[in-house]
C-alpha cells in the first residue's frame, strides 16, 4: 500500500498536520473505498521530531490542502 504525503502545515503551537492519501487516486482495495486521512504530529519533548502521531480525521476523498 503506497502512502502519498500531499500537503502539510504548522500551527501557531508548532503542532504539524500532514494529509495523506493511500493508493493515491483510486482508493483503497478493489472497493475504491476512501483512503485520505490527516495525521498529527507533535514534538513532546522539544527536540525537533515528532514524537506522537495520531489520526486526526480518516476516511476521507480527495485531499489536496490544509490550513491551520
Amino acid at each position: 500500500m503506497g502512502i502519498d504525503p500531499v500537503a502539510m502545515c504548522f500551527t501557531e503551537e508548532g503542532w504539524c498536520y500532514v494529509v495523506e492519501m493511500r493508493e493515491n487516486p483510486l482508493g483503497l482495495g478493489d472497493s475504491g473505498e476512501s483512503g485520505g486521512c490527516v495525521r498529527r504530529l507533535r514534538d513532546l519533548d522539544g527536540l525537533g521530531r515528532a514524537d506522537e502521531s495520531i489520526f486526526f480525521a480518516s476516511e476521507l476523498n480527495w485531499l489536496r490542502s490544509i490550513t491551520p
